[in-house]
């Protein structure tokens, strides 16, 4: 995590990135992902067992956890990608 917040001030600092609408959208619905897979208890791709008591009483299949994980970090892809200038 330290890394990743590096690599933005860095990014930044030397003016490679720069804030655009889309990447605030994009950031937005990271947020958003991210908040939702922590209420439904932090389900593990492996095993599908929560990490963490769920906020949410939902029950996520395998494919599920799958899909979640993986638009979560192609969001969080898109997000960097829209910081290029």
């Amino acid at each position: 995590m330290v890394g990743v917040g590096l690599i933005i001030l860095t990014g930044f600092s030397q003016q490679v990135f720069k804030l655009r609408r889309a990447s605030l959208i994009l950031v937005g619905l990271f947020i958003a992902a991210w908040v939702f897979w922590l209420a439904v208890g932090f389900p593990q791709l492996w095993d599908g067992v929560n990490s963490y008591d769920a906020v949410l009483d939902l029950r996520l299949t395998g494919n599920m956890i799958y899909v979640l994980n993986r638009a979560t970090k192609f969001v969080w892809f898109m997000f960097y990608y829209c910081l290029y200038a």
